[in-house]
């Protein structure tokens, strides 16, 4: 597991990823912004390299992320073939208001 600590703040982030028969998950735990998006980009330009069937991103830990996450979701988005999908899994409801304002849930899923 990989982590970043924020400069100015107490709350790092924390990003592991896992495979298990051609699906690679992505499970990050703290605020997503733009001073710690970079470990969640080089944990995904990992994992994209090695060409998932799915891609899972676990954000049941996160409470917060800002347009940098999502422009990272959405990066991974177009690097996958259409038919291996990208999810976001088990938002919070704060992070889940934030996909489905920014329209990120109509190219990924969300579970």
């Amino acid at each position: 597991m990989a982590e970043a600590q924020p400069q100015g703040t107490d709350r790092a982030l924390a990003v592991h990823e896992q495979w298990a028969d051609g699906v690679a998950t992505v499970t990050v735990g703290g605020d997503i912004d733009a001073n710690t998006v970079g470990l969640l980009r080089d944990c995904l330009a990992v994992v994209l390299k090695q060409h998932p069937e799915r891609l899972i991103i676990n954000l049941a830990a996160v409470g917060f992320l800002d347009s940098s996450a999502i422009h990272a979701f959405t990066q991974a988005r177009h690097v996958l073939p259409g038919r291996h999908p990208v999810v976001l899994r088990s938002p919070q409801d704060a992070v889940r208001r934030i996909i489905e304002l920014t329209g990120i849930d109509q190219i990924c899923v969300v579970e």
